[in-house]
């Protein structure tokens, strides 16, 4: 059975697996900030999140199950996954439901806004039954979606580093960047959906970044109130050069 180990000063965790354990060990050393702390076996006997069982559970019921614990729940499901560990997961799930989603929120530009409502079934031929343009969908919403987390994330972390709130390194970043592509699967609604999800991976990301480098609101407030800032200032810098 897997356990999470989560070092209670600066949120570092890693999976490993109960049986490595062993039976008289209490206390442990946090690889980061070196701090010793006491094991708390109740808080580490943690389960994973779905998407991370996802070979017990099956892959459609785990991201089923991620994306309904992300979308109304974030501020549990993040506690739940504050691990630097499994990068690779997490950002397996972000392209694969941000495509979704996407692709979701595309069909349906193409539906009302090229073609008009006039008939489900020939917009849905065109778009799906051309295999170029299927093909070209394929490859170019994952990538694009790929390219979005990992320059979201770099972004985040920087603003984040400025003003000393990213205690959990760029992992974390990434892993909260790719889960709350869950947002994304708003795009299946018509008309709102697509602005909808936009609105909402703002908040979902908000919480997740608070709750995996164990910061403040205010700080993460800030950091992500610096580029406003910025160009501001560089707004007022040029108004007062001209005049």
């Amino acid at each position: 059975m897997d356990v999470i180990i989560r070092c209670p000063y600066c949120n570092y965790s890693k999976t490993i697996k109960r049986e490595a354990i062993p039976e008289n060990v209490r206390w442990a050393r946090c690889p980061i900030c070196k701090e010793r702390f006491e094991l708390d076996m109740e808080q580490s006997s943690q389960t994973l999140c779905a998407w991370e069982q996802r070979e017990d559970k099956g892959i459609f019921k785990a991201a089923v199950l991620t994306l309904r614990e992300v979308i109304f729940h974030p501020s549990r499901f993040f506690k739940s996954i504050a691990n630097t560990e499994n990068v690779l997961d997490s950002l397996i799930y972000g392209i694969l439901i941000g495509s979704l989603g996407d692709m979701a929120a595309l069909f349906w530009d193409y539906v009302f806004l090229a073609r008009g409502i006039k008939s489900i079934e020939f917009p849905f031929t065109i778009f799906f039954g051309t295999p170029l343009l299927l093909s070209l969908v394929l490859i170019a919403v994952p990538l694009f979606v790929f390219i979005e987390i990992l320059l979201a994330s770099l972004f985040y972390h920087v603003l984040l580093w400025l003003v000393r709130g990213g205690k959990g390194g760029l992992e974390a970043t990434v892993r909260v960047i790719s889960y709350s592509q869950s947002c994304q699967m708003w795009g299946i609604v018509p008309f709102i959906g697509a602005f909808i999800g936009k609105l909402y991976i703002l908040y979902v990301q908000f919480v997740g970044l608070k709750i995996v480098h164990n910061t403040s609101y205010l700080r993460i407030t800030v950091a992500l109130c610096l580029p406003l800032f910025f160009m501001l200032f560089l707004l007022l810098a040029i108004i007062l050069y001209l005049f």
